[in-house]
């Protein structure tokens, strides 16, 4: 039996696709927090913006290591088919 390419394909984009959608609540969460600097403006706004920043590095980071995980799946994915196809 060997490795079902089309398989690991699949399970990279959908990896993929989620480290889009990561970017893209990234895009969103500071896109909200420049609309909320524009309209409300105090001392609160310092924790509430150190949060936002934290968490949209934590959405940065996952976007990035997700990213990292589908190379790494299609390079040991080419090495097992490349293994299998020589003896």
């Amino acid at each position: 039996m060997g490795i079902n390419v089309w398989q690991v394909n699949n399970q990279v984009r959908q990896l993929n696709n989620q480290a889009a959608e990561s970017r893209h609540v990234q895009t969103a969460l500071l896109s909200y927090q420049h609309n909320l600097n524009s309209h409300w403006r105090g001392e609160e706004m310092i924790p509430t913006n150190q949060e936002i920043d934290d968490n949209a590095r934590r959405l940065d980071t996952v976007a990035s290591d997700l990213e990292s995980i589908s190379r790494d799946i299609l390079a040991v994915a080419e090495m097992i088919k490349m293994n299998e196809v020589s003896p």
